[in-house]
C-alpha cells in the first residue's frame, strides 16, 4: 500500500498544466486592472470621514452623559450632612481650622502690602 501511494504520489508531482492555458491564464492576470479598495474619491472621503467623527462624538457624548448621571446622584447624596455628621467635633475642628488659615492668609497679604508699599517708597 505504501508503495502504491509514493508511486501516485510521484505520477502527480509529474503533472504539468497544458502550455496554451498558460499562456491565457497570465494573459488574463497582466490584463487586469489591479482594484485598489483603500483608494476612495473626495466624496466618499468626506462622507467617511464625516461619519467616523459623527460616531466618535456620539460615543463621547454617551459615555459622558452615563458618568454624569452615574456620579450625580452620588455627589448630591455626598454633599447633604446627616445630623450626626454636622454636630462632630472632628467637623467642628475642621471647620475652626479652615477659618483660622483665611483669617491667617488675610493678614500675610496685609503684611506683603506693607512691604511692597514700603519697598515703592524706598525705590522712589
Amino acid at each position: 500500500m505504501k508503495f502504491n501511494l509514493e508511486s501516485q504520489l510521484k505520477q502527480l508531482k509529474a503533472i504539468q498544466p497544458n502550455a496554451e492555458f498558460v499562456q491565457h491564464s497570465r494573459k488574463l492576470l497582466l490584463l487586469e486592472k489591479p482594484v485598489s479598495r483603500l483608494r476612495l474619491n473626495f466624496f466618499e472621503q468626506l462622507k467617511m470621514s464625516g461619519a467616523l467623527v459623527l460616531a466618535s462624538l456620539l460615543l463621547f457624548v454617551l459615555a459622558g452623559s452615563v458618568s454624569y448621571l452615574a456620579g450625580g446622584k452620588n455627589k448630591l447624596a455626598n454633599l447633604k450632612l446627616n445630623s450626626a455628621e454636622a454636630d462632630s467635633p472632628e467637623l467642628n475642628i475642621r471647620l475652626q481650622e479652615m477659618k483660622y488659615f483665611e483669617e491667617l492668609n488675610k493678614e500675610i497679604e496685609k503684611i506683603e502690602n506693607a512691604i511692597e508699599n514700603l519697598t515703592n517708597k524706598l525705590q522712589k
